[in-house]
């Protein structure tokens, strides 16, 4: 049950519905000193390493992490990527299916 207007919390990419003034505070206090952002550029490292990891396994000659804008992890109008892989070889690709569709139909 939404209660109340949809806000998002300062520097955070967590939205909230209704006041409850002690959560909102308790959030705040939690992702103060820019923590939010401190996750999301984590997350990508990390991702990034992984990825360096398995360049021949996953096809890729190059990851390259591209520079994160400091509101990007929590401005939800508008995006970019955080990584770009380049493939080595052609990547076989296919339509979006559901996980319970059993055939897919690769181009």
């Amino acid at each position: 049950v939404y209660v109340g207007f949809q806000v998002q919390l300062d520097l955070t990419g967590i939205f909230m519905h209704g006041k409850i003034p002690t959560l909102k505070i308790s959030l705040i206090q939690i992702f103060r000193a820019h923590l939010w952002q401190k996750i999301h550029e984590s997350v990508v490292m990390d991702l990034c390493q992984v990825l360096d990891k398995e360049l021949d396994a996953l096809e890729i000659e190059t990851v390259q992490k591209e520079t994160i804008h400091p509101r990007k992890s929590y401005k939800m109008n508008s995006s970019c990527a955080d990584i770009l892989l380049f493939a080595a070889f052609k990547w076989q690709i296919s339509k979006p299916s559901l996980m319970s569709e059993g055939k897919d139909n690769v181009f």
